[in-house]
């Protein structure tokens, strides 16, 4: 095995580890002895892209693609960090290359037409969706199709305002963020997980029709939920960014996640300034198990000038309300 070979691997090892800056130690090493090695590239980008460092795991990505225009696996992770920051259109460029690369792959073709609808680019997305079914009459791009030609349509008698808003749905491990946004979300449309960085980004759309001189509003929420373990926090700063509005959530049954909401809020207002934030305490339906009470809640919505709901992820109790009050927020002075 050349050298250059045994110092990727140990990289990839050190990967397993969580060991990211080995790894990328040892990454430097394979690319010092073969400066076109495009995996070891990639999967420095991966390490980077892991620790928060978007803009070099962008150059690390950017480098394998120039040296293998082909390089499929360069496009995909390039895609995932465009989409870590909101780069929705560069994400749609890195697409395009994968169908250019994978012209009968039905999956790209989806996944770029949905991206194509989170845009409002909705024509766009028609004909990514056709090229799908030419592959796969039964895709599930057919249902799709069928939603992105009823925006066409729209609302011809009036004015109408189309919005496209990201929020963060944050909070510790296994409070039910997750579960939240199905319930919430309950004709997903689009459900695209990072999984380089844990993150995993739901659309909403929803139509808020006015009487009146204001004009109808087509509000796209891009929801995003990160996972809350430890593994991923550093690059939970990166994730913040361009964030108009936040769920801080903590479970009822656990005192330590009520006590954890501060650090979550302070550290989302470290990169994206005082944004609005609605707390939720989940799991409400285990109310023989709960250990806080309302007023606990209150301080702390009150420590940050937001709003709370008790919420169930089973039930749906106030899941409808709590998105609803942070789409509130995102409207007043558009």
């Amino acid at each position: 095995m050349e050298e250059h070979e045994e110092n990727y691997k140990k990289g990839l090892e050190m990967l397993k580890q969580k060991r990211y800056d080995d790894a990328i130690m040892c990454f430097n090493k394979a690319l010092k002895l073969n400066k076109r090695y495009k995996e070891a590239y990639k999967e420095k980008g991966n390490a980077f892209l892991t620790l928060g460092r978007t803009d070099e795991a962008l150059n690390c990505f950017t480098i394998a693609t120039n040296i293998d225009p082909d390089y499929a696996e360069g496009w995909k992770t390039k895609e995932a960090a465009h989409l870590l920051r909101g780069d929705y259109d560069d994400a749609v460029k890195c697409l395009e290359n994968l169908t250019r690369i994978n012209p009968k792959d039905e999956e790209i073709w989806v996944n770029m037409g949905s991206l194509m609808m989170n845009l409002h680019r909705f024509r766009g997305a028609i004909e990514c969706f056709d090229k799908a079914i030419e592959i796969n009459p039964k895709s599930a791009a057919v249902e799709k199709k069928n939603e992105a030609e009823k925006h066409i349509g729209g609302v011809k008698s009036r004015e109408v305002k189309r919005l496209i808003k990201k929020i963060c749905i944050l909070g510790d491990g296994a409070v039910g963020k997750t579960s939240l946004i199905r319930k919430y979300v309950y004709d997903m449309f689009e459900d695209k997980y990072l999984s380089t960085i844990g993150a995993k980004i739901t659309k909403k759309v929803i139509t808020l029709k006015y009487h009146g001189a204001k004009p109808d509003v087509i509000l796209t929420l891009m929801i995003w939920d990160i996972a809350g373990q430890e593994d991923y926090r550093n690059v939970h700063p990166t994730y913040y960014q361009g964030a108009e509005g936040a769920l801080v959530v903590c479970d009822k049954t656990r005192k330590e996640t009520l006590d954890n909401l501060p650090k979550w809020a302070e550290n989302l207002y470290n990169v994206s300034d005082k944004i609005p934030i609605v707390f939720l305490a989940n799991k409400n339906d285990l109310k023989m198990q709960a250990t806080f009470n309302e007023n606990d809640m209150k301080k702390m919505a009150d420590r940050f000038g937001g709003n709370y709901f008790f919420t169930s992820a089973k039930s749906g109790e106030n899941v409808e309300n709590a998105f609803s009050e942070i789409g509130k927020h995102l409207l007043k002075g558009e």
